[in-house]
């Protein structure tokens, strides 16, 4: 009985699965493998930031060197870093270091759950906005330059007030490239790309090296500051515009401003 019971259930009903072995069936996906892959771009990542961040201050020892070689400790360096202040006040003002930390969380978002349009609607929406913003800012600067480098740099007389004004007119520029590639360098960072960002700074300060060493001699103190605003715009601007627009940038000047997406930025500033 027990044969024949067997017997009549065996051709619908394998008792084993010997016949799904002839099928290919595919691998799981390993998690430590997505973690080894994790931890690696963590990993290189921390390197270049680390490398960087080393070359940077190393960079910028040899241009505090170049710097009090040229003009001394006193004198000539007091109004070299009084052409400094009013940039970096309105650096501060608009909150520029937020500015990369507020952008990316979003961009990373659209980016992560694949949409693209809408990424690049932000991306295009920021950098539109904070161009307009930020040159308007900078063509005041422009106009009110001896009132606000008399109000900036106490205890400048009226002849070094004279000397820090052109000097300030020279690098306030460079701002609008900070700006902007605070927001080219985070498109990067969200995509895991730090090389290019993390050259910025470098390049910044090579750039003020170069004006003491080779534009110096010709132009005087006004050639430290062509420096930082060469250093500017190749490093933080040029070469970060280059490197997104090779990662496939869908740039299109937008006023979106209250856009909900646009808007979640300005409110992580």
């Amino acid at each position: 009985m027990l044969n024949l019971f067997v017997s009549s259930i065996a051709p619908d009903t394998p008792l084993s699965d010997e016949s799904n072995k002839s099928e290919p069936q595919p691998e799981p996906i390993k998690p430590e493998n997505n973690n080894q892959n994790s931890n690696r771009k963590v990993a290189g990542a921390a390197g270049i930031m680390m490398v960087a961040i080393l070359a940077s201050r190393l960079l910028g020892l040899v241009r505090n060197a170049v710097i009090s070689h040229h003009l001394g400790q006193k004198g000539l360096s007091d109004v070299y870093y009084g052409a400094f202040q009013i940039p970096d006040l309105l650096f501060y003002l608009i909150a520029g270091g937020a500015l990369s930390s507020a952008f990316i969380p979003v961009f990373t978002e659209h980016i992560t759950n694949g949409e693209e349009d809408r990424a690049w609607h932000v991306f295009s929406t920021v950098l539109t906005v904070m161009f307009v913003v930020v040159s308007i800012f900078i063509v005041l600067g422009e106009i009110f330059t001896p009132q606000l480098v008399r109000m900036v740099n106490f205890g400048f007389d009226q002849s070094q007030v004279d000397q820090c004004v052109p000097l300030t007119r020279i690098v306030l520029p460079a701002q609008l490239c900070f700006f902007l590639g605070g927001v080219l360098m985070g498109s990067q960072q969200s995509r895991q790309k730090f090389l290019i960002p993390a050259l910025g700074p470098i390049i910044y300060n090579v750039g003020i090296i170069l004006g003491g060493v080779v534009l110096y001699p010709w132009l005087g103190l006004p050639g430290f500051c062509w420096g930082a605003l060469l250093g500017a715009v190749v490093g933080n601007f040029g070469l970060q515009w280059w490197a997104v627009s090779k990662s496939g940038m869908n740039f299109k000047p937008n006023f979106g401003a209250r856009h909900p997406d646009v808007v979640r930025v300005w409110k992580l500033m």
